[in-house]
């Protein structure tokens, strides 16, 4: 009855009934949730690109996503936080929009739709202010859109467009390279046509008009960043992007981002087999259990079994379901030939966008499985049951039939959502706690229309009220070391080329320091935390600035030494201080 409802929905009304809830929620979950470290950084990116971009220059290994929130911001100067999270639910509008348009005809409207909105709200936190993630959505929908069409109908017009973009995907994070990935699929034809020469010749011009596209838009890029005047940060973050992904002590050490990376695909294998082991338990019982209202408790008993096994970082159970259901879609002989190379495009998306954060999938996946979402969905939801026709289970038969594998589809995917509700509301990025509880403003008029915890206000409220004494829009501050939001809401420019000081390994920390002192004539006023502002607001710690203390991913024990001889070398000394924070303001003159 259900599947034959959701089967009569048209493509237009799943597209409309889509992207009306994504902005509905969108908006919704806009107003709540307050994070001093991404957030700030992005924000304050955004602020400076035009107006002072050496201040961020370390930032620009994500240029276009930085120019294009720094046009956002331009348009809408006094919009504040709220404004970049309504850019948010518009960038994730355009990608909805564009998926529907590549699955059209392959898909069922209500499997895109699905797809599509797990898509958008598979993060626990809802959504953040717009930034390079976004923007790379946006951007590698575009392109698989266009490859997808050019490949498939020979419009090499198309190519050039999919190469173009790509610059620019990879201009807003600079990993995105990998994307380049893509470029198996122009071996298409090998699969498709039978004449030996049309096959060459069309793989030629696929990698012809790609590169083109490429070319173009590397010259595009050049143009504008020399209008901008933006060459000179560009080298410099060039440099230090360099630096930092071979410093030893770095939280981007290449070496550590490669242990990562597999080290998620192990935890995707293990949820992998738990699921396996929960299905196998689950059909066993059903096989053996005929009463209709025996069924009815087996099927509530194992929601809650589900809802468990999604309890944690679910990404990774998400993407075993991804690499199990776009498997299954390529292996099916059924399948057309057209929409396996859709599969094969977002499981390249899927597996390789990922490489290149310091979190792997538990950063970068949410990002990265919005083609790969709706085909899962597609695929397990019409599931082939040839393989699993009968089970044998001490030497008895156990049927396993169609209604069996839809009850086991509905009862995950309903698990899954109630789980991503619950966690959503409560929860907003790096601001945890019941969405009920945030109703306290922080007063400044570029949080407007932003709630938070009432702990949370008060700290950033005491703080902001008195930093006005000593810092006015486009003075330099000093913000250390993982509360880049200050330089936002103040206006300040950042004195080390990032708002976000904490993302420096020690000795580029020191080597940053001591060439601002060389290239700034006036000496910032320094405001430093005494607690932890990654994920949760801590309590006071008394050690935070400790040179002798435990060296992980927040403290740095060479960071706290730079920064301590910094202060005593340039003779600073306390002007205000409470708990959380304290402000320095040189003697120097």
């Amino acid at each position: 009855m259900l599947i034959s409802i959701l089967n009569s929905i048209s493509h237009k009304r799943a597209l409309i009934f889509t992207l009306c809830f994504l902005a509905l929620v969108g908006v919704l979950l806009s107003f709540q949730g307050f994070d001093v470290c991404d957030e700030g950084l992005a924000l304050t990116v955004y602020q400076q690109v035009f107006n002072c971009p050496s201040c961020i220059e370390f930032n620009f290994y994500r240029w276009f996503a930085a120019v294009t929130g720094g046009l956002w911001y331009l348009i809408f100067p006094n919009g504040g936080i709220w404004s970049f999270r309504i850019l948010t639910v518009i960038g994730f509008l355009v990608s909805g929009y564009f998926v529907f348009k590549i699955f059209k005809g392959y898909l069922k409207p209500y499997q895109i739709a699905i797809g599509v909105i797990l898509s958008a709200f598979i993060s626990d936190f809802g959504y953040l202010v717009f930034y390079h993630n976004h923007l790379t959505i946006v951007l590698y929908v575009l392109i698989v859109f266009f490859l997808h069409k050019g490949i498939v109908n020979k419009r090499l017009v198309n190519l050039f467009f999919a190469g173009f973009l790509t610059v620019f995907c990879i201009l807003s994070r600079l990993p995105n390279i990998t994307l380049l990935a893509l470029m198996v699929t122009f071996f298409y034809p090998y699969f498709n046509e039978k004449d030996t020469k049309e096959k060459k010749q069309l793989v030629f011009n696929f990698f012809r008009l790609y590169v083109l596209g490429l070319v173009i838009g590397i010259l595009c890029f050049l143009i504008v960043a020399f209008l901008l005047n933006h060459q000179d940060s560009l080298l410099n973050s060039l440099y230090s992007t360099i630096g930092h992904g071979t410093a030893s002590d770095g939280n981007h050490n290449v070496w550590s981002l490669l242990r990562v990376y597999f080290k998620s695909y192990g935890i995707v294998l293990i949820s992998g087999v738990k699921y396996i082991l929960i299905v196998i338990v689950f059909i066993v019982i059903k096989g053996f259990i005929k009463n209709k209202y025996l069924n009815y408790v087996i099927n509530f008993t194992f929601l809650f079994v589900f809802l468990r096994f999604f309890k944690g970082q679910d990404i990774f159970e998400l993407y075993f379901f991804i690499l199990l259901g776009n498997t299954l879609l390529l292996v099916n002989k059924n399948i057309s030939l057209s929409l396996k190379l859709l599969s094969v495009l977002a499981l390249i998306v899927a597996l390789v966008l990922p490489f290149g954060s310091d979190g792997a999938l538990h950063n970068m996946g949410y990002v990265s499985i919005w083609l790969a979402m709706p085909l899962t969905i597609a695929s397990l939801s019409d599931f082939d049951l040839s393989v699993l026709k009968r089970l044998s289970f001490k030497g008895l038969k156990i049927e396993v039939d169609k209604i069996t594998i839809s009850v086991l589809f509905f009862i995950t995917l309903i698990a899954y959502v109630s789980s991503k509700v619950y966690k959503i509301s409560n929860e907003a990025y790096f601001d945890y706690g019941s969405r009920f509880e945030k109703t306290y403003s922080i007063n400044s008029p570029l949080t407007n229309n932003i709630y938070t915890t009432e702990r949370r206000s008060i700290i950033i409220n005491n703080l902001l009220e008195n930093m006005s004494d000593y810092v006015k829009p486009d003075d330099y501050l000093l913000a250390y070391d993982k509360i880049p939001m200050i330089h936002f809401l103040s206006q300040t420019k950042p004195y080390m080329n990032t708002p976000w000081v904490w993302v420096y390994s020690g000795e580029m920390f020191e080597e940053k320091l001591k060439k601002a002192e060389k290239e700034i004539d006036v000496l910032p006023i320094v405001v430093q935390q005494r607690f932890e502002t990654i994920v949760t607001f801590s309590e006071p710690l008394d050690d935070y600035m400790s040179e002798n203390g435990i060296d992980n991913n927040l403290h740095s024990n060479a960071r706290s030494k730079a920064m301590n001889d910094f202060l005593n070398r340039n003779d600073y000394q306390i002007v205000w201080s409470n708990d959380y924070f304290v402000i320095y303001e040189t003697n120097k003159k």
